[in-house]
């Protein structure tokens, strides 16, 4: 598929069928989906080389990737040879076969975190100064630190400051019964349709003419 298709392809939309469909797309948030520019995508996505411990460039087997280290070996002169080994075949390989080793951080597919359940959370805006909580303010406070978390590569820690966004809009869905009012006005199509018998003349004898 060549550049051009692959836009075109980007480019096209869902048409909604009816409300329900159109409400559904609506509350479906595009952040870290597929649904964007492939050329936006391509300067939102890193390589980065790996280094061991001592600071050193790490290089792998360009067929397994396999961990690419130095053997020596001794000739029968008793000469002493640098040898590239695979540690994964186990076997020595051709300079040209190795590569340094990268990893690939996709930053736009990060933004996933942002679902549809933040778009649906019934949040409120409390009023501090009369001792309520606003609850807008503390999920924004930690969903921003969790995406500098997550970018910065602290991934536990982003774990830790997400779970309390998701404590948060959980509880908040059943708030008042706030869910359960939100199925209730929910829309059902049904589709019915009556088969009239088909209209007979009857005789005096009782048989169909």
């Amino acid at each position: 598929m060549t550049d051009d298709q692959n836009n075109n392809q980007q480019r096209r939309r869902t048409i909604p069928i009816n409300d329900l469909d159109f409400a559904a797309q609506m509350t479906a948030p595009k952040w870290g989906s597929d649904d964007v520019n492939q050329e936006l995508k391509n300067r939102l996505t890193k390589d980065t080389f790996v280094f061991d411990d001592k600071g050193n460039l790490v290089y792998e087997h360009r067929v397994c990737k396999g961990k690419i280290g130095i053997e020596i070996t001794r000739t029968s002169k008793g000469e002493e040879l640098e040898e590239l080994h695979c540690e994964k075949c186990n076997k020595n390989v051709n300079v040209n076969d190795v590569q340094p080793k990268f990893t690939r951080k996709a930053i736009w597919s990060q933004l996933g975190y942002m679902t549809q359940d933040l778009r649906l959370s019934n949040l409120s805006q409390g009023n501090v100064w009369k001792g309520e909580i606003d609850e807008v303010a503390y999920c924004e406070k930690w969903l921003n630190l969790a995406g500098d978390l997550l970018s910065e590569g602290y991934d536990d820690a982003f774990q830790s400051a997400l779970q309390r966004v998701a404590s948060k809009t959980e509880i908040c869905q059943s708030k008042k019964g706030f869910l359960r009012n939100r199925m209730g006005t929910s829309t059902f199509e049904s589709k019915s349709e009556t088969i009239e018998p088909s209209k007979k003349s009857m005789s005096l004898g009782g048989k169909n003419q």
